[in-house]
């Protein structure tokens, strides 16, 4: 009898659509959570004192001052929100290699299967073996140790996010001065100004500057001088000295997996 032969035929399944319906529900909140934030800018306005005592007699040096004088408060909506966007943007990751983990290494307990996200290069090593070679290249790639600022690399923030939020740490958002400017006149040259990043809360200092005169001042004068802040909503993340956009960020996270998993479809994961 002579030698036979057949095909074999394996049906491999992709993680990609899930993962993608995962996306479509972070964008979801992330609509949501943009609603809800401008809503609220445009209720609640936040008020700043700005003032100055002047300089003293014989000295052309003086500061001004910005003091929150109304903080409404972030509706504790926010945090929830935020939680379902990250969440859904870590289930999307995870999703996404599921299957393909699970075929590469069918004996690996399925708790322990996720998309791996690393600060270190010897953390990342023996997980390679879970990968064919383009889809490692691109989670490879991926790596926060990879990037020179690792501690801001999207993949760092998000697991450090998602971390707060299980471990029922909400990710709250507060609101912060981003810059603050003193319209020039012709009496005075700015020396410095400078933000605090600071949660603005009633009474807390928020912003300064340091004012000098251009020339002497005969007597008492009241002179006017025109002054503004920009300010806006911002999230901690963990070990990051820098407070972060909260809408930026949330956007920023979206569009970083969302292109992240176009590539790893391409690597046939």
């Amino acid at each position: 009898m002579g030698p036979q032969t057949g095909r074999n035929k394996m049906m491999v399944v992709s993680g990609i659509p899930s993962a993608r319906k995962k996306l479509d529900r972070a964008k979801f909140h992330l609509d949501e959570l943009d609603r809800a934030v401008h809503a609220f800018r445009e209720d609640s306005p936040y008020k700043f004192d700005m003032g100055s005592a002047g300089n003293e007699p014989y000295k052309p040096d003086f500061w001004i001052d910005v003091t929150v004088s109304e903080a409404p408060p972030v509706p504790n909506e926010w945090a929830l929100i935020t939680g379902d966007i990250l969440t859904n943007l870590r289930g999307s990751l995870d999703h996404a290699v599921f299957p393909h983990i699970h075929r590469m290494k069918p004996d690996l307990d399925r708790k322990h299967i996720k998309y791996p996200i690393h600060d270190r290069k010897e953390q990342w090593e023996p997980k390679k073996p879970w990968f064919e070679r383009a889809v490692r290249d691109v989670i490879g790639d991926s790596q926060p140790y990879r990037a020179a600022d690792h501690g801001r690399h999207p993949l760092r923030v998000l697991r450090e996010l998602v971390n707060m939020d299980k471990h029922r740490d909400l990710v709250i958002a507060n609101y912060a001065v981003d810059d603050f400017q003193v319209a020039p006149q012709d009496f005075f040259r700015v020396v410095w100004r400078t933000v605090f990043l600071e949660e603005m809360v009633t009474g807390t200092r928020v912003a300064r500057a340091h004012l000098q005169l251009v020339e002497a001042i005969e007597g008492h004068q009241w002179k006017e001088f025109h002054c503004w802040v920009d300010y806006g909503e911002t999230i901690k993340v963990p070990d990051v000295n820098e407070r972060f956009s909260l809408l930026g960020k949330m956007k920023t996270l979206v569009q970083f997996v969302g292109q992240l998993l176009n590539d790893l479809e391409q690597a046939g994961c």
